[in-house]
């Protein structure tokens, strides 16, 4: 989270307004509002079309998470805005760091087995299902653990979604009941590199902006 915060002293604090009174005070403070909005929605838009590289994708789901925040809209305030990033564990992809399954395992699903982080929740609902009645197993392969499923007529229309994905990433036609499907990799953790300088990036974009256009609207105004 990066907070831009305003500090006004001399005659353009609340107690130097009554020596205005014309207004000049109230024109300064809401050009430079104006100037704070766009600005930041400016910078906003950058960041996210940078983070399009930055991650590899193209979703608009993952461009919305970077967020503005303007407050203390009072009167006798200037504004400040506050940017960040609506993903409670993004700070990581700054820093960098690991992650740990809570019991010590993560499951690594393949491409085509799910995605989307609603369609994930609920595909592990039905894995955990099928690991009860003892219809998953694990096993080495060239030294990766993999969790493997097996296809039959009571789960089958359950994974309609993973055969039909698997049949296109295999190359066949039909996947039937005792198909052995792969399903992901299990590791012990993850290591994420840090990919996106999010701070560095606010802090040396948003203040030259927004006083580009805190000229510009003084300007046009007088």
């Amino acid at each position: 989270m990066i907070n831009i915060k305003t500090k006004v002293t001399g005659t353009l604090t609340p107690e130097g307004y009554i020596k205005y009174s014309n207004g000049v005070a109230d024109k300064v403070k809401n050009a430079f509002n104006q100037a704070l909005k766009k600005g930041t929605d400016d910078v906003k838009g950058q960041i996210r079309n940078e983070s399009l590289s930055a991650f590899k994708t193209r979703k608009a789901g993952f461009q919305n998470t970077f967020r503005v925040f303007i407050y203390d809209k009072k009167k006798d305030k200037f504004n400040s805005a506050i940017f960040y990033n609506k993903m409670p564990f993004f700070h990581i992809f700054e820093t960098g760091g690991s992650i740990t399954g809570r019991k010590g395992k993560i499951l690594i699903p393949f491409n085509y087995v799910t995605r989307g982080r609603g369609a994930w929740k609920s595909f592990k609902d039905k894995i955990q299902k099928m690991h009860e009645q003892k219809k998953t197993f694990v096993k080495n392969v060239h030294g990766k653990l993999i969790l493997f499923l097996k296809i039959d007529k009571e789960n089958s229309r359950m994974f309609t979604k993973v055969k039909k994905g698997y049949r296109a990433h295999a190359g066949v036609n039909k996947v039937g009941y005792g198909t052995i499907l792969p399903i992901g990799v299990i590791v012990s953790n993850v290591y994420l590199k840090s990919r996106f300088q999010y701070e560095d990036k606010v802090q040396s974009k948003a203040g030259a902006k927004v006083s580009q256009y805190f000229d510009e609207i003084l300007k046009f105004d007088n």
